[in-house]
């Protein structure tokens, strides 16, 4: 299909037609599953969604209601049109086994928006009740920078440094961060997804609200309390309970994984205690956008920073966020033969490389001047694709272990 030309001399091609159907995608598993909706609103609701499908997919489309109900359950592939290439995409799902929107949605969701913000914005999706606007919890790194910034470089990296570390928690020790206004807004009601009866338990790894879901086995009832991120779910944050009317006690559902060596000191391990259940009233927690992409980046973007701080302490300058946070890690290095060298690092946790590949192609590199694209190190498998990209702006792919290791070896200090 060839891009349409709009009246605004706008093009609507493959990435803003995807932009749409996945929203629309999205919006709709949400509605499906979410509580206290009347059976009207879920129904208004899901044929919004419908016809932001249809609108997307053209006006000589074949979708019937009953089809979009019924492909909101199934892989994102068979959603898309042929003309809307699916690489990357063969296992990605809207809802779970439990009926909740994937991380994995969710997080193309918000890295297409952030690579079509880089395009232009052609539509606005205000208005309407738990619409594309209502739901759309996710809310841009510009929208957190602009919560906190003004209050000058200490301040900032203070204030960020508290959403990382204290995504949740109950009123009074949030009040006690001391975040200006706007960024309090970021802090909302316990999500129900996270809520059992009226306990919820913190992520070891991040402190986010878990997962709280209920099953069947053996003619047995038991819950499970995982994290929405599945590194930290994959790597042991994630549980089991009985039953119960009084706060659950959680058990390991498997092994914690153990990092290499090489990679342990900038491993986010699960500790061995499980975490305690907490009530629900009087606590708060980020919304799933800025936990996701300011509190999950941040923790490595602090290990990294509080690993290299230590180890290079008297023969390098290890700054965080510098510039007004242009990019995330500028290390000065004075190398043993007495030369410097300089790394401006920047480090974007994506799940969908591709997405991260074309929003660096579309900004021509790194817009605030970073020579290094670092990711987590389970995400090290995406570097060969970004690196190609990134070579073509006079940057380097890295995984952060990696990094750490190379800037390391520069300052003549051994990494382990």
């Amino acid at each position: 299909m060839a891009p349409v030309q709009s009246a605004d001399n706008d093009v609507f091609g493959e990435t803003e037609a995807f932009f749409l159907l996945n929203t629309a995608f999205l919006v709709a598993g949400e509605a499906l599953t979410a509580p206290g909706l009347r059976p009207e609103e879920r129904l208004a609701t899901l044929m919004e969604c419908h016809g932001e499908a249809l609108a997307a997919l053209g006006p000589h489309a074949s979708l019937s209601f009953g089809q979009f109900r019924a492909k909101l359950r199934g892989p994102v592939r068979d959603l898309l049109p042929d003309w809307i290439s699916s690489d990357g995409l063969e296992d990605l799902t809207v809802l779970d086994g439990d009926g909740y929107v994937t991380e994995d949605a969710f997080d193309l969701r918000w890295e297409s928006t952030e690579l079509l913000n880089l395009i232009k914005k052609l539509r606005d999706f205000g208005g309407g009740r738990v619409s594309p606007d209502r739901v759309r919890h996710h809310i841009a790194q510009t929208e957190v920078f602009e919560a906190i910034a003004g209050r000058g470089p200490e301040q900032y990296i203070l204030d960020r440094s508290n959403l990382i570390t204290y995504p949740a928690g109950d009123t009074g020790e949030l009040s006690g961060l001391g975040l200006p206004l706007k960024a309090v807004g970021f802090y909302t009601d316990i999500s129900y997804q996270a809520l059992y009866h009226d306990w919820w338990f913190p992520c070891p790894v991040c402190r986010w609200p878990m997962k709280v879901t209920q099953h069947q086995a053996g003619g047995s009832e038991y819950g499970k309390a995982e994290c929405f991120y599945p590194q930290h779910a994959d790597t042991g944050a994630r549980y089991s309970f009985q039953p119960t009317n009084g706060p659950p006690l959680l058990q390991p559902y498997a092994e914690a994984f153990r990092p290499t060596a090489r990679e342990a000191p900038l491993h986010l391990t699960v500790p061995d205690q499980p975490p305690e259940a907490r009530p629900a009233a009087g606590c708060k927690a980020l919304t799933r956008g800025v936990w996701r992409y300011t509190t999950v980046p941040g923790l490595p973007e602090l290990r990294l920073h509080q690993e290299l701080e230590r180890r290079l302490a008297g023969k390098a300058t290890v700054q965080l966020w510098p510039l007004g946070d242009a990019y995330d890690h500028r290390v000065e290095v004075t190398r043993p033969d007495g030369t410097a060298a300089e790394f401006k690092a920047d480090l974007k946790d994506y799940t969908h490389a591709h997405t991260l590949g074309k929003s660096i192609h579309r900004a021509k590199g790194d817009r605030g001047g970073a020579d290094w694209l670092v990711v987590p190190d389970h995400r090290a498998g995406q570097v060969p694709l970004l690196d190609g990209v990134c070579g073509k702006y006079r940057m380097r792919a890295i995984s952060a272990t990696d990094f750490a290791e190379m800037v390391c070896c520069e300052a003549g200090v051994q990494w382990v």
